[in-house]
Protein backbone atom coordinates (compact mmCIF):
# COMPACT_ATOMS: atom_id res chain seq x y z
CA UNK A 1 0.00 0.00 0.00
CA UNK A 2 2.88 2.58 0.71
CA UNK A 3 4.76 1.58 -2.33
CA UNK A 4 1.26 2.09 -4.49
CA UNK A 5 1.22 6.18 -2.31
CA UNK A 6 4.67 7.18 -3.52
CA UNK A 7 4.19 5.78 -6.89
CA UNK A 8 0.69 7.90 -7.02
CA UNK A 9 2.17 10.52 -5.31
CA UNK A 10 4.92 10.55 -7.95
CA UNK A 11 2.69 10.34 -10.85
CA UNK A 12 1.44 13.26 -10.24
CA UNK A 13 3.67 15.54 -9.07
CA UNK A 14 5.07 14.74 -12.01
CA UNK A 15 1.76 15.62 -14.26
CA UNK A 16 1.22 18.77 -12.00
CA UNK A 17 4.81 19.95 -13.11
CA UNK A 18 3.39 19.51 -16.40
CA UNK A 19 0.86 21.85 -16.42
CA UNK A 20 3.30 25.02 -15.23
CA UNK A 21 3.33 27.46 -17.47
CA UNK A 22 6.08 29.76 -18.80
CA UNK A 23 4.51 33.75 -18.92
CA UNK A 24 6.70 35.65 -21.14
CA UNK A 25 7.26 39.38 -20.52
CA UNK A 26 8.99 41.33 -23.24
CA UNK A 27 11.32 43.89 -22.30
CA UNK A 28 11.18 47.20 -24.52
CA UNK A 29 10.48 50.23 -24.91
CA UNK A 30 10.60 51.40 -22.08
CA UNK A 31 8.05 49.09 -21.08
CA UNK A 32 7.08 45.48 -19.62
CA UNK A 33 4.79 44.21 -21.87
CA UNK A 34 2.39 42.97 -20.39
CA UNK A 35 2.69 44.90 -17.31
CA UNK A 36 0.48 43.07 -15.41
CA UNK A 37 0.26 38.74 -15.39
CA UNK A 38 -1.76 36.04 -13.81
CA UNK A 39 0.22 33.14 -12.85
CA UNK A 40 -0.12 29.72 -10.44
CA UNK A 41 2.37 28.61 -7.74
CA UNK A 42 4.72 26.56 -9.61
CA UNK A 43 4.42 28.84 -12.96
CA UNK A 44 7.59 30.56 -14.30
CA UNK A 45 8.03 33.93 -15.88
CA UNK A 46 10.46 34.66 -18.24
CA UNK A 47 11.80 37.99 -18.90
CA UNK A 48 13.59 38.71 -21.94
CA UNK A 49 15.34 42.14 -23.71
CA UNK A 50 13.84 43.02 -27.05
CA UNK A 51 15.33 46.19 -28.66
CA UNK A 52 17.00 48.78 -27.64
CA UNK A 53 20.28 49.74 -25.95
CA UNK A 54 19.77 51.14 -22.80
CA UNK A 55 20.18 48.79 -20.08
CA UNK A 56 17.13 47.52 -17.57
CA UNK A 57 16.28 45.33 -14.49
CA UNK A 58 13.67 43.01 -13.16
CA UNK A 59 14.09 43.83 -9.91
CA UNK A 60 11.36 42.56 -6.83
CA UNK A 61 9.87 45.68 -4.91
CA UNK A 62 7.33 43.40 -2.68
CA UNK A 63 6.85 40.38 -2.89
CA UNK A 64 5.03 37.32 -0.51
CA UNK A 65 6.17 36.70 2.72
CA UNK A 66 8.67 33.55 1.81
CA UNK A 67 8.92 34.46 -1.52
CA UNK A 68 12.45 34.81 -3.02
CA UNK A 69 13.33 38.46 -4.12
CA UNK A 70 15.17 38.85 -7.10
CA UNK A 71 17.52 41.75 -8.74
CA UNK A 72 18.35 40.73 -12.64
CA UNK A 73 20.07 42.38 -15.35
CA UNK A 74 18.21 42.84 -18.94
CA UNK A 75 20.19 44.29 -21.49
CA UNK A 76 21.87 43.30 -24.77
CA UNK A 77 24.33 40.76 -23.16
CA UNK A 78 21.56 39.61 -20.54
CA UNK A 79 18.80 39.24 -22.49
CA UNK A 80 16.57 36.82 -20.38
CA UNK A 81 15.78 36.06 -16.65
CA UNK A 82 13.40 33.35 -15.50
CA UNK A 83 11.77 33.28 -11.85
CA UNK A 84 9.98 30.49 -10.49
CA UNK A 85 6.68 31.40 -8.34
CA UNK A 86 6.71 29.58 -5.33
CA UNK A 87 4.45 31.38 -2.95
CA UNK A 88 0.67 32.85 -3.81
CA UNK A 89 0.01 36.85 -3.62
CA UNK A 90 1.39 39.79 -4.90
CA UNK A 91 4.51 40.37 -7.23
CA UNK A 92 5.18 43.87 -7.91
CA UNK A 93 8.87 44.45 -9.74
CA UNK A 94 10.26 47.59 -11.69
CA UNK A 95 13.30 48.57 -14.00
CA UNK A 96 15.93 50.09 -11.53
CA UNK A 97 16.95 52.76 -13.93
CA UNK A 98 13.48 53.35 -15.08
CA UNK A 99 11.56 53.14 -11.94
CA UNK A 100 9.10 55.88 -13.16
CA UNK A 101 7.20 54.09 -16.08
CA UNK A 102 8.94 50.64 -16.00
CA UNK A 103 6.58 48.46 -13.53
CA UNK A 104 4.92 45.54 -13.47
CA UNK A 105 2.73 43.23 -11.38
CA UNK A 106 2.29 39.30 -10.99
CA UNK A 107 -0.62 37.85 -9.13
CA UNK A 108 -0.41 34.52 -8.12
CA UNK A 109 -3.61 32.13 -6.70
Amino acid sequence: MKKLLLITTLVLGGVAATFAADHKVTVSDFQFTPASVNARVGDTISWTFQTGSMAHTTTSVTIPSGAAPWNAPIDQTNTRFRYRITTAGTYRYQCNFHATIMKGTIKVR
